[in-house]
């Protein structure tokens, strides 16, 4: 038998661990960091103009210059804002093209 962490069971049912305060990063970064600062990157772009992942990685570095961000994060937070309403998908990449984005005006936003 394995020895694993203990699970208390309430009347034999599972009940969830406790929940474990979220700590910050050696690097200084906490959970929903990236997506804020891929939010304020965003913000710099006019409204109405289209960009990529690789122009908001390149404005993301120029904010947090010491930040690494992989490339399927920054991707998966301009997923994120655009499933939010924040972020209009112009146009899907498929293959070797990139997906391109548009900032939505506050009263265009869902």
């Amino acid at each position: 038998m394995s020895q694993g962490v203990v699970v208390p069971s309430v009347n034999g049912a599972k009940v969830a661990h406790p929940a474990i305060p979220v700590q910050p990063k050696e690097n200084g970064t906490h959970k929903g960091f990236l997506l804020n600062e891929v939010r304020a990157a965003v913000n710099k772009f006019s409204i109405g103009t289209t960009f990529n992942a690789r122009q908001v990685t390149l404005t993301v570095a120029s904010q947090a210059p010491n930040l690494v961000v992989k490339k399927a994060s920054l991707k998966a937070a301009l997923k994120k804002l655009a499933k939010l309403g924040e972020l209009e998908l112009v146009s899907q990449g498929v293959g070797r093209r990139i997906s391109e984005y548009r900032r939505k005006q506050k009263s265009e936003r869902t």
